[in-house]
């Protein structure tokens, strides 16, 4: 199966669609890929209500839920890998973000027949990066809201470009603490500093 340019939309993207969106030039002669997929909160089924079908011309409500991922190759690299001719011939364009090319791949599968799918992580253990951002990497509510937290330490939800053809990808999502469970976090931490 080939990848074809403008095969999707993210406008009509569906659950247990990957879309890879664009291709943006960065530092060292590298490409960064990103690529999008609906993937529903927590791993729970999608519901079946059609809030945002009733609210389709308010961007507020169309396809909030695409969790995004974005990976980086040189050009061979992915031009060998997805098979994808990024070159000087592509429709490249000049954005805000940079020198880009639009590619809209519906489902995008490796070289070697395999689909390209996003995976999402979910932990308490940072990366170093993510250690020296902790304002900006840990999930939080909303924008500047509280931080979500697991057994009352931060988390990171980190997300992956894999390789698989199983329908259903088996992603990590953390129970996030209840107030009351934050409370007896607090409590036992004050008790064991007395």
């Amino acid at each position: 199966m080939d990848n074809q340019l403008n095969s999707g939309n993210l406008d009509t993207l569906k659950q247990g669609q990957t879309i890879l969106i664009n291709g943006r030039k960065i530092k060292g002669d590298k490409i960064s890929l990103e690529f999008g997929e609906i993937i529903p909160s927590n791993g729970k089924k999608q519901s079946q209500s059609i809030l945002g079908e009733l609210n389709y011309d308010d961007e507020k409500f169309t396809n909030s839920s695409v969790r995004r991922c974005w990976i980086s190759g040189t050009v061979e690299g992915i031009n060998k890998t997805l098979g994808i001719k990024l070159d000087t011939q592509s429709e490249w364009y000049m954005s805000e973000r940079g020198e880009m090319v639009d590619l809209d791949i519906l489902n995008p599968v490796h070289s070697d027949g395999t689909r390209v799918r996003v995976l999402i992580t979910e932990t308490t253990e940072p990366s170093k990066y993510q250690t020296d951002n902790i304002d900006t990497t840990c999930l939080r509510k909303g924008k500047d809201g509280d931080y979500i937290t697991h057994q009352g330490s931060n988390m990171w939800s980190n997300t992956f470009i894999v390789k698989t053809n199983d329908e259903v990808i088996e992603h990590t999502f953390l129970e996030r603490d209840s107030v009351s469970q934050l409370t007896s976090v607090v409590e036992d931490e004050l008790v064991s500093m007395l």
